[in-house]
């Protein structure tokens, strides 16, 4: 039996976002932009597939992600899962 821990209900979802992180190379910030495809949302965080490979603690920042209250949103990366006979990558973030 599986118990999930979740502190909020997550709602099934597949629908394409934006969002990016930032390298900072001490002199200035550069923002690298993604394409990811949210898989399920909630209010402490989201699930996507993605095709690029993202650490655990990386911060990222969402756009336009449909039903969130913020204009831009920021994440932690919680986990990040590889991908098995597919191109992409599962991650999920929690909104802070």
């Amino acid at each position: 039996m599986h118990t999930d821990y979740r502190r909020y209900p997550r709602t099934t979802r597949r629908e394409q976002t934006i969002y990016h992180s930032e390298l900072d190379h001490g002199y200035e910030t550069d923002r690298m932009h993604y394409l990811g495809t949210v898989i399920d949302i909630s209010d402490g965080g989201v699930g996507l597939e993605v095709t690029n490979h993202h650490q655990v603690g990386e911060r990222l920042w969402f756009e336009a992600i449909e039903g969130t209250d913020n204009i831009e949103k920021p994440a932690v990366v919680r986990w990040c899962k590889e991908p098995d006979n597919s191109d992409s990558y599962e991650i999920g973030v929690e909104f802070y």
